[in-house]
């Protein structure tokens, strides 16, 4: 007689919104899914960051058209609906804790585990400038996983550890790198964020490309977005003799393999930051009106913070995600952290 096998437990985490966010649950999902092998992950996020998540063995993962088929309450019942039919999920994992995921637990009715997302803490942090660093993103995903009884890396410098495993090849990403540029530097640089605050200025980004323009050492590539990022980012290279654009040019993919092919990366607090992070390159990163201590620095464990300290700019951070400008309209947290700081911290890795 055959013995029957218990069935897997299924669980569904939900993860939508901000780009870096999302990223931030890579690590987790793939630990979880190591740790875990008797238990089916499956992991909703917008349809276009499902590539991210390929790579990670065991992992089912649904894309969700938020703003086409699945757009507003009809939309998510029609998610649910086909949840339901397709996966007969035990469990929810919320990572997101929005109407939009509340909407969506509800309709599908099954027991969930809620992130605890730190508001008041987070609140707290900018009004008060309390300088213990609070629960990174990746720890308050983790915690949602052990509520259900999963187990989960030990420790953030054990999630530092994992990264990207795709790596594109193709000629095109081939082009990019000159013969003569074979045995220079590869120094990639990310320099705009969603939010002014959290975005070094633009002369000092200058002034950074002219104290180097006469290194023979050095190549610097340039990523941002499409439209008016590069743009910006064309008239550097024009103007500059080292600087290469590739804003706007390759898929998410081949972004990965290009940070990949990096020496160093130098990023913002944005979502670069951690797709850089992910990809295993060396990083430092830029920090301004945001404080790494709220619980979004890069996990990597070969990262480093340039920021001005909280003791020298009472006013800083100013914010947890960022602001369009300066409260205080001097905007020193930025300005104050000068081009040649930057050529100091790059030339020792030279």
């Amino acid at each position: 007689m055959s013995s029957i096998k218990k069935p897997l437990k299924k669980i569904l985490a939900v993860r939508f919104s901000a780009f870096g966010d999302v990223l931030l649950t890579y690590p987790v999902l793939k630990s979880v899914c190591e740790l875990n092998p008797n238990v089916e992950i499956i992991f909703l996020t917008q349809n276009n960051l499902v590539g991210f998540f390929k790579d990670i063995p065991g992992l089912k993962i649904i894309g969700a058209d938020l703003k086409g088929e699945h757009k507003g309450i009809l939309g998510l019942y029609r998610l649910a609906q086909k949840i339901k039919k397709e996966y007969d999920i035990d469990y929810v994992c919320d990572l997101h804790q929005v109407t939009r995921t509340y909407l969506l637990n509800f309709l599908l009715n099954k027991k969930t585990f809620k992130i605890d997302k730190g508001r008041k803490e987070k609140r707290m942090f900018i009004k008060h400038k309390i300088f213990d660093n609070l629960k990174h993103s990746t720890e308050r995903y983790m915690d949602v996983f052990k509520s259900c009884g999963l187990m989960t890396a030990e420790s953030i410098k054990g999630l530092g550890e994992i990264k990207f495993e795709k790596k594109v090849l193709s000629e095109k990403l081939n082009s990019v790198f000159e013969v003569q540029d074979k045995d220079v530097f590869k120094l990639g640089f990310a320099p705009f964020a969603k939010h002014a605050t959290k975005t070094w200025p633009m002369e000092h980004l200058e002034k950074f490309l002219s104290l180097n323009q006469q290194s023979a050492k050095m190549k610097i590539y340039m990523f941002g977005g499409r439209g008016e990022e590069s743009l910006k980012l064309e008239a550097l290279e024009k103007k500059y003799s080292l600087v290469r654009n590739l804003a706007g040019k390759f898929s998410f993919e081949e972004e990965i393999s290009l940070i990949q092919k990096m020496n160093l990366m130098v990023v913002m607090d944005s979502a670069n930051m951690h797709l850089a992070g992910l990809s295993g390159t060396p990083i430092i990163s830029i920090w301004g009106g945001t404080h790494p201590g709220v619980g979004f620095y890069p996990i990597s464990n070969r990262a480093e913070i340039l920021q001005i300290g909280r003791k020298d700019l009472n006013c800083r951070p100013c914010s947890v995600f960022g602001r369009s400008d300066c409260p205080k309209t001097h905007f020193k947290c930025m300005l104050d952290i000068k081009p040649e700081q930057l050529m100091e911290k790059v030339s020792s890795l030279l």
